[in-house]
């Protein structure tokens, strides 16, 4: 439990909606990210990301607007998440309970039952990203789609090719 001075919240996460300051990291993904890089050291966390990730570069804050930009590659993407999904760790416990109840399901989880998947999504203005392990019983998929659009219509095509790889990946695994 942390208080959150109001200028280090950002949008993006339940916090900024919420009177209470006095919260868990968890209720912000984007916010406790962002406390953890200045607890860490901005620094310190951006050369620790270059030196273990090949394609993964932390240039800004979480939801910050600058000409800086943070840049995460697929394969890296995927490699977290498979990391992430084999942490026997009660740290990797809690954000595996973390990603199996992601509420935000309209990309690659969207026409799939619930407790079928570990998920992460991500959006800005322009981009729509997911990542997900989709499973049933022992045999799973991971995916990652990470997309940038110009425009409203592109971003509904991009929503509805989410839709689909979610869907015909689960469609495999259950042979249905």
């Amino acid at each position: 439990m942390v208080h959150v001075p109001e200028d280090k919240i950002v949008e993006g996460g339940i916090l900024c909606h919420l009177a209470q300051r006095d919260l868990m990291l968890s209720d912000s993904d984007n916010t406790a990210t962002n406390f953890l890089i200045d607890f860490i050291g901005f620094a310190k966390m951006a050369a620790w990301f270059e030196a273990e990730f090949a394609h993964l570069h932390l240039g800004r804050y979480l939801m910050e607007v600058t000409d800086r930009e943070n840049y995460l590659s697929a394969e890296t993407a995927l490699e977290l998440l498979e990391r992430l999904l084999a942490d026997p760790s009660p740290f990797g416990q809690v954000c595996q309970k973390v990603l199996f109840y992601q509420e935000s399901v309209n990309k690659l989880l969207q026409d799939l039952p619930e407790g079928c998947s570990y998920s992460k999504t991500g959006e800005l203005e322009d981009t729509e990203h997911d990542a997900a392990r989709i499973f049933a019983g022992d045999s799973y998929y991971d995916i990652c789609f990470m997309s940038h659009y110009t425009g409203l219509e592109e971003r509904e095509q991009i929503l509805l090719a989410q839709n689909a790889v979610g869907k015909l990946a689960y469609q495999d695994l259950t042979g249905k």
